[in-house]
């Protein structure tokens, strides 16, 4: 937990950490792929074709290093604007890796490759045991390992409605038996009580078939479910209507009473998507608002 926690703080300062470094100075081949991952994927000032030119090399180097550092910088990026998009925002700016020639076909076969070598079974990914001298020194990367564990999400995010991407994140991210006992998950990767991966990565892809929409209902009727999750569901009920998610938003709307939070002013934006059909719901809606406790201003 620590190291994660390490990780996001990089995350979150990149592009300001090393701001006093000269644009001018001459790198190495890793000293480019490291600034790629730690700055300049996060620079609005670098142009795409510039960042797109470095993943296409990168992700062809046969230096395991170089390809770790391209797939943690595209999935860095592609993990906060998923954030993003989960807390009802937009993403800052967009790199567009989709318009890259062949990324899909690339990643894919990174997939399946590794994929197979483990046997069909997600390994527990693993940080650099030197995390934090790497970040100090600047001398390699800094994501998960083996890479392409980092791949389900950020295809999810730059393929959404992708057949065979639908399947991956199905695949790794099973519902355990009896579904979601409620609860912070144990932070371990293959933690089986831990529906955030699959409900990230069917909303910022977009799949909407029944069983995505049993998943997301039974998530918000389960009164166990954490603030985060309860929220991301509703919200995630309101882009994709049903009759069976307007009446789960409803339910739980009425009933409240969840062990961390009722997420009202979520589950209202999400109710006010169905339009003419939530009418009926006016009155309830608006006592919801009236008796909301946000988080913060917004």
């Amino acid at each position: 937990m620590r190291k994660t926690v390490f990780l996001i703080a990089i995350v979150v300062t990149a592009g300001n950490a090393f701001s006093e470094e000269s644009e001018q100075v001459e790198r190495t081949k890793l000293e480019t792929y490291v600034w790629l991952e730690r700055e300049g994927i996060f620079d609005e000032a670098v142009p795409n074709s510039e960042i797109h030119d470095l993943i296409v090399k990168g992700l062809q180097d046969e230096d395991k290093e170089i390809e770790q550092c391209t797939v943690t910088a595209m999935s860095l990026f592609c993990g906060l604007a998923t954030h993003a998009i989960e807390s009802g925002g937009t993403p800052k700016f967009d790199r567009r890796f989709q318009d890259i020639p062949d990324l899909y076909d690339t990643l894919m076969e990174m997939w399946d490759k590794g994929w197979e070598a483990a046997d069909g079974v997600m390994p527990e990914p693993t940080l650099p045991d030197d995390l934090e001298e790497r970040f100090e020194e600047r001398t390699g990367f800094m994501g998960y390992s083996p890479p392409w564990t980092m791949l389900p999400l950020m295809m999810a995010y730059l393929f959404p409605g992708d057949d065979k991407v639908y399947e991956i994140i199905w695949e790794v991210n099973p519902i355990p038996e009896g579904g979601y006992q409620g609860g912070f998950p144990d932070g371990g990767h293959n933690d089986k009580n831990n529906p955030i991966p699959l409900l990230s990565a069917l909303f910022v892809g977009k799949f909407n078939n029944k069983k995505d929409q049993d998943f997301r209902i039974d998530l918000l009727l389960n009164k166990e479910t954490i603030f985060f999750v309860s929220s991301l569901a509703a919200r995630s009920l309101g882009e994709f209507r049903s009759d069976e998610g307007l009446a789960a938003l409803a339910t739980v709307l009425t009933r409240g009473g969840m062990k961390y939070g009722t997420p009202n002013i979520t589950i209202v934006e999400a109710m006010l998507k169905y339009e003419e059909e939530a009418i009926q719901f006016i009155s309830l809606m608006q006592n919801a608002l009236d008796t909301a406790k946000p988080l913060n201003t917004t």
